[in-house]
């Protein structure tokens, strides 16, 4: 049986000059099941009776009709941002009709769109995808080991540095915690063959180049904005973890000794091991993403 809310969406694509065959195929789209059948019946009711509202029965009538809660199924699609009160100004637009914000949520999540944090990822351009999976397959088709790699990466860390969230009891109080405007902050650098280092310009500059160059180092240049390659970055993830949850550092002195005890009592030869074996896994994984994001 087609729901109201999917007659309004075929009445919607219908009078927008669709076939029934595309209706069909996107109904498909969106995950229901119907027949190009039930689709032509659906246009059909509504040439007779011009609407697409289920037969009256008795309870609560709807707030709005099935083409109203369509037009709002089909604004969020189009703009996943859109606020409840921006939806009830444009069915205010559109339909003449005013409605609480309470309603369009309501509205909302019956249509099935649930609020969800966005997930960030790096972001990689294009024209630095093909450098990433020539790099990758380049990796995999020499039978890279990476055994005389020194990985190098600098983070920042900070005093005063706290969760975004926490819980309290029902009925307490929301805490204050206290945030200098410009906290003391810590960059580490780790010691360090070839040496890896991401393209941030002050590893490029003519000044670290001659350095490299008069010592000897060998850079192995890596490809632009290919964090994941690094086995670093999760040690500063880690890291970052520990201060901010352990440590809590108000002043420097305890930063930087919280910095210091992490790297020597948490950084053991297998979680070394583990932080390195990993490249094994981020290179095939660039390989099959084409030089896209990977999870790592």
């Amino acid at each position: 049986m087609v729901s109201q809310a999917d007659r309004g969406r075929i009445i919607l694509w219908w009078a927008a000059g669709a076939s029934v065959r595309v209706i069909t195929k996107k109904l498909h789209d969106y995950g229901v099941e119907v027949s190009k059948t039930a689709v032509a019946n659906c246009i059909k009711r509504y040439r007779e009776t011009g609407s697409v509202s289920d037969r009256p029965r008795s309870g609560r009538p709807h707030v709005l009709t099935a083409e109203e809660e369509a037009f709002i199924d089909q604004l969020i699609d189009q703009d996943k941002e859109l606020s409840s009160i921006e939806i009830q100004a444009k069915v205010q637009e559109r339909f003449g009709k005013g409605i609480g914000a309470s309603t369009i949520r309501s509205i909302r999540k019956n249509l099935g769109w649930t609020r969800s944090r966005v997930l960030y990822g790096q972001l990689i351009r294009n024209y630095n995808k093909a450098s990433r999976l020539s790099f990758s397959l380049r990796m995999y088709e020499t039978d890279e080991t990476f055994r005389d790699v020194i990985y190098t990466d600098e983070s920042t860390f900070w005093v005063e540095n706290n969760a975004r969230h926490y819980y309290r009891r029902l009925g307490t109080p929301n805490r204050k915690v206290g945030k200098p405007k410009h906290p003391y902050k810590v960059h580490v650098y780790p010691d360090g063959c070839r040496l890896m280092m991401d393209n941030d310009p002050k590893h490029t500059s003519a000044y670290a180049a001659n350095v490299l160059e008069r010592n000897n180092v060998t850079w192995w240049r890596t490809p632009p904005e290919s964090p994941d390659i690094n086995p670093i970055e999760h040690v500063w993830g880690n890291m970052k973890v520990h201060i901010r949850r352990h440590v809590k550092p108000r002043t420097k002195e305890q930063l930087i000794d919280g910095l210091k005890t992490y790297w020597r009592d948490n950084m053991t030869r297998d979680k070394l091991e583990r932080h390195l074996n990993n490249v094994y896994n981020v290179y095939p994984e660039i390989i099959r993403q084409m030089g896209d994001t990977t999870k790592y």
